[in-house]
C-alpha cells in the first residue's frame, strides 16, 4: 500500500477504471457522489475535510510531542508557525510541497530543516527518526480515518451492483475492445510491423498481457534501419 501511494495507484474508482472500465465506468467519488475519484480527490474531497483537517493538528501535535521528548523547550515551539506552513495545508498546490505529498511518504526538506532547528544541526540521524515516524503516523491515521471510510463505501456499493473478485478479474471487453482497435490501427513501417513491440507494452500496462514482443519489436526494427 506504501508503494501504491507514493506512485499514486492507490485503487480509487479512476485507476480501477484502467483495469475494470466495464464495472466502474459510471461511478463517481463514494464519499460525495459528485466528482471522479482521482488520488488527489480522496483527500481533498469535501465530504473529507473534516478528517483530514483532524489528520493535520494530530499530525502537527505528534510533531511538538516528540520534538519536547527530544529534549526541546515547548516554549520554544509555536504551533501556529507550524499550522501556517506548506507542508500542512490541504490543498494541492504544484508549487508547493502540501500534506498530500506526506500522505504518499514523502518527507520534506524543509521541515527537516525545522526539526534540525529545533533538536541542533549536528543531529541528522535523530531528525531522520523523527521524520520517519511522523510519516508512519500518517499512513496509520490516514488509513484509518479515510480511506477505511471509502473502502467501507466501496463495498457497499459493489455488493449493491452485484460486482464480485471474480468479475474484477475478468477482462475488461468495452475497454479493450476500444484499445486493441486503436492500436491496431497504425503497426506497420514499410513491411514491418512497427507497433507490435510497442503494442505489447501498453496492452502489458493497460490489460496485463506478455510485455515481450518488445524484443522482437526492437530486432526489427534494427534490421530494417540496417538494411
Amino acid at each position: 500500500m506504501k508503494v501504491q501511494r507514493l506512485i499514486e495507484e492507490m485503487p480509487t474508482i479512476e485507476q480501477m477504471k484502467k483495469s475494470s472500465y466495464d464495472l466502474y465506468y459510471d461511478l463517481l467519488c463514494q464519499c460525495c457522489n459528485k466528482k471522479e475519484e482521482t488520488f488527489d480527490h480522496v483527500w481533498t474531497c469535501r465530504s473529507n475535510r473534516k478528517y483530514m483537517k483532524n489528520l493535520i493538528t494530530e499530525t502537527i501535535d505528534k510533531l511538538i510531542d516528540l520534538l519536547i521528548q527530544n529534549g526541546v523547550d515547548a516554549k520554544q515551539i509555536i504551533k501556529e508557525d507550524l499550522i501556517d506552513l506548506p507542508m500542512f495545508q490541504r490543498a494541492k498546490d504544484t508549487n508547493e510541497f502540501c500534506f498530500i505529498d506526506m500522505i504518499k511518504g514523502i518527507f520534506p526538506l524543509s521541515l527537516s530543516r525545522i526539526i534540525l532547528f529545533f533538536i541542533g544541526v549536528s543531529k541528522e540521524k535523530l531528525a531522520r527518526m523523527i521524520g520517519i515516524e511522523i510519516l508512519n503516523f500518517i499512513f496509520t491515521k490516514v488509513n484509518s480515518s479515510v480511506w477505511k471510510r471509502r473502502c467501507e463505501a466501496m463495498k457497499q456499493t459493489e455488493k449493491s451492483l452485484g460486482i464480485s473478485k471474480m468479475d474484477k478479474k475478468k477482462t475488461d471487453s468495452i475497454f479493450t475492445k476500444e484499445k486493441e482497435k486503436e492500436l491496431q490501427s497504425k503497426r506497420y513501417l514499410g513491411n514491418y510491423p512497427l507497433f507490435e513491440g510497442l503494442i505489447s507494452v501498453k496492452e502489458h500496462i493497460l490489460f496485463g498481457k506478455e510485455i515481450l514482443g518488445f524484443m522482437g519489436y526492437v530486432i526489427r526494427v534494427v534490421k530494417f534501419f540496417c538494411i
